[in-house]
């Protein structure tokens, strides 16, 4: 064996043995050991720097085994996040006749009203239903207080099943989306309370206990929101704080966009141009339930709902209505 393989060899047990050992201190140790082989402790100084990567770019570049290479440590990160994805659901192009209900609060609905909002979808072409919110009222899951002689969750979601029957009857081609409500969101805070081993099993989820899947209706999760073009529509209570006196200039002036939204039981519309005398606004609409709650009797509620026509360029008109003795206004 030549010298400089014999050499080379020496050191790369040395360096197995001894891999954090300062390469000058290891260096005496090899060359102590090893005289007849090395001429200087420099000689063997240089070659375990050589093995180590430490004579410059060019000798780097030129080794083959690279195994006793300083490994400096992996730089800090930040970490994971676990950041929910919460986009907006847009509205496909294709969706430009949107019906909007909301506060259907069944089994607490109002039969005529909702008939009478799903008659006017038809008639003025719907191709999009949008359930913004509360449709089931999930009285019996409250936080609140309650009437435990009032109906239970098994009730309320037959009826609700029946009602989603109902609405894919009347638009059998339509796209049907239920964005869910702060009340419909009682299920879920029912199940992280009382049953979250139950949790990632999908025959709980809201989306097969109502038989979506069968009806073809897309579920949308609490808190995300939807578009239908320039149009941002909410159900209402994922901004802090109610609606105000006048609900759609308070709604507009949190979201700083167009905006419409349910929650509040009223009808209300407000406009304003911006710098560019380009108008924006906010509207809400009214419920199709009970006008005369128990939790609040004394309301200023109005049954109505609202019809959203939007073109290519994403403008947008809304029909804002109202159901004022069983007529639509």
């Amino acid at each position: 064996m030549g010298s400089v393989q014999l050499s080379g060899t020496i050191v790369k047990e040395y360096l197995e043995r001894f891999p954090k050992v300062p390469s000058l201190t290891l260096a005496r140790k090899i060359y102590l050991e090893n005289k007849e082989v090395f001429s200087t402790i420099e000689t063997v100084r240089t070659v375990i720097r050589t093995y180590r990567g430490k004579c410059g770019k060019h000798a780097r570049d030129k080794m083959t085994e690279k195994k006793f290479y300083d490994q400096k440590p992996a730089p800090p990160t930040l970490p994971k996040s676990e950041k929910e994805n919460k986009e907006t659901y847009i509205f496909p192009t294709q969706c430009n006749k949107i019906l909007i209900i909301s506060d259907i609060h069944a089994p607490y609905h109002d039969p005529e009203a909702l008939e009478l909002a799903l008659n006017y979808g038809v008639d003025h072409g719907a191709n999009t239903v949008l359930i913004n919110g509360d449709l089931i009222d999930f009285y019996q899951l409250s936080r609140f207080e309650k009437d435990p002689r009032k109906r239970g969750a098994k009730f309320e979601i037959d009826c609700v099943k029946q009602i989603l029957k109902y609405i894919r009857y009347k638009y059998p081609k339509a796209i049907i989306i239920w964005y869910k409500g702060n009340h419909c969101h009682r299920w879920d805070k029912y199940m992280l309370a009382k049953a979250p081993e139950l949790l990632d099993i999908e025959e709980f989820s809201m989306y097969s206990i109502f038989g979506l899947a069968e009806l073809q209706i897309i579920l949308i999760d609490n808190n995300r929101g939807t578009k239908a073009g320039k149009l941002n529509i909410r159900h209402g209570h994922e901004f802090y704080g109610s609606g105000g006196v006048f609900p759609a200039r308070s709604y507009f002036l949190k979201a700083k966009d167009n905006i419409l939204v349910s929650h509040v039981h009223r009808t209300s519309e407000y406009t304003e141009p911006n710098i560019n005398k380009k108008i924006n606004g906010g509207w809400s609409i009214g419920c199709l339930s009970d006008l005369d709650p128990d939790y609040n009797p004394n309301n200023s509620y109005n049954l109505g709902f609202a019809f959203v026509e939007t073109d290519k360029s994403g403008d947008f008109t809304v029909h804002n209505k109202k159901i004022i003795n069983g007529e639509v206004k």
